[in-house]
C-alpha cells in the first residue's frame, strides 16, 4: 500500500491482479514506447532475440515461439511456407533438434540497427537422424552462419538465414566423389 495514496499507487503492486490480456498490452505498449528511441530499441531487440536463439533455438523450447515470433511472420529461406508461420517455425526447429539432440547454438555476436538485429551464429551437434536428406551420419557437425531478424513491437516479425551449409555438407562427407557419408 502506497502511503501517498492511491493515485502514487505502483503499478507493479497490482501485477498479480492484472489479466493475461492486460498484462500482454502492458508489453505491447512498453515496447511501442521504446521503439521511439533508437538505441533503447536496439538493445532492447537485441535481448529479445538473444532470449528467443537460447530459449527456443538452443533449449529446444518451441512452446514459447509466440512469445517471441509474431503471427504474420515471415520466412525469407522458407521455399514452402504456408498461412501458419508460428507452425511451420515449429516443425522446423523439431526437426533440426531431432537430428541433431545434443544440438549447441552459440551467439558469436550481433549487431543491431533500427528494427534489424544480425546475429552470427555457431550450431554444433551430433547427427543421429536424416536430415535435408543426408545421414543419419552419425558425425558431429560444425555450421556457422547468421540469423537476420526484423522485430516489431518485441515481436519478430521477418527472418533470414544463412548458413555455411556446403563445410558441414563436407564434414560428413556428402561431397566427396565415390564416397557416401557412411564410408567416411
Amino acid at each position: 500500500m502506497n502511503p501517498q495514496g492511491p493515485e502514487h499507487a505502483d503499478p507493479v503492486d497490482s501485477l498479480a491482479e492484472w489479466s493475461i490480456e492486460q498484462v500482454k498490452r502492458h508489453d505491447t505498449l512498453r515496447w511501442e514506447a521504446m521503439d521511439n528511441a533508437s538505441n533503447s530499441s536496439e538493445a532492447l531487440n537485441k535481448t529479445r532475440v538473444t532470449e528467443f536463439i537460447e530459449k527456443v533455438l538452443r533449449s529446444g523450447q518451441d512452446e514459447l515461439l509466440s512469445e517471441y515470433v509474431s503471427p504474420t511472420h515471415v520466412d525469407h529461406n522458407n521455399k514452402s511456407p504456408t498461412d501458419q508461420p508460428i507452425e511451420d517455425l515449429r516443425k522446423h526447429i523439431r526437426g533440426f533438434r531431432r537430428a541433431y539432440p545434443d544440438l549447441e547454438v552459440s551467439i558469436d555476436f550481433q549487431i543491431a540497427e533500427g528494427d534489424l538485429v544480425m546475429s552470427r551464429l555457431t550450431y554444433i551437434g551430433t547427427q543421429t537422424l536424416g536430415y535435408l536428406g543426408f545421414g543419419p551420419t552419425g558425425k558431429r557437425m560444425r555450421m556457422v552462419g547468421a540469423k537476420i531478424m526484423r522485430l516489431s513491437g518485441g515481436l519478430i516479425t521477418e527472418t533470414w538465414g544463412y548458413f555455411n551449409t556446403l563445410e558441414a555438407f563436407d564434414e560428413f562427407g556428402a561431397l566427396r566423389p565415390g564416397e557416401s557419408a557412411d564410408e567416411s
